[in-house]
């Protein structure tokens, strides 16, 4: 009987430090492990709630997936709203020549190739397409607005030091070269 009372003893003192554990690690996602029992009352109780160690045995499993599942979904959180921050960055220095991957890790607080890998992975498309993309359809509201403007100003604008490579990039995007697209403008067509 006491080698039963130690090892129920042993195993409740385990379970501690499992939560404990637990509670740290979901602690780092703004999670709370008390989610896992319901959050009504506390660890102790939670934890003296299986009556035998087949019990306990599963109720750490279980544990174990709840903590696996919320840092899966705290995970995704973090990785959206990383991209949301490099992508507010991009609304904001996009006319700027020096706007780069390593720029836009460094504002993230992370590696160029962290940012790279998450930005692909939720968006569809590298930073640097998204970049491009996002540089061309503001030079696009930027020629709609002022269909008089010159080829190498709207360029610049947008953050392209090079025409030639800003009317490449355009016309790989749109179908049509800047001044083209401009003509359209002024004719109608």
């Amino acid at each position: 009987v006491e080698q039963a009372i130690e090892l129920a003893r042993e195993c409740e003192t385990a379970a501690f430090e499992l939560v404990s554990a637990a509670g740290e690690f979901l602690d780092e996602y703004s999670l709370s492990v008390a989610e896992f029992w319901g959050g009504e009352g506390d660890v102790f109780s939670a934890i003296r709630g299986p009556r035998t160690l087949a019990d306990l045995e599963e109720w750490v499993v279980g544990l174990a997936r709840f903590v696996v599942r919320k840092a899966e979904a705290g995970r995704a959180t973090r990785t959206r709203l990383l991209v949301r921050k490099a992508k507010r960055y991009i609304d904001r220095n996009y006319g700027k020549k020096s706007l780069t991957l390593e720029r836009i890790a460094e504002f993230c607080s992370v590696t160029p190739s962290y940012i790279s890998t998450v930005f692909k992975k939720d968006m569809g498309l590298s930073l640097v397409e998204y970049i491009t993309e996002f540089r061309l359809k503001k030079a696009k509201e930027l020629m709609d607005r002022n269909p008089e403007i010159a080829i190498m100003d709207a360029a610049e604008r947008v953050g392209y030091g090079d025409a030639y490579y800003f009317s490449k990039c355009f016309r790989r995007l749109y179908g049509l070269s800047p001044s083209a697209y401009l003509r359209g403008k002024f004719t109608g067509e």
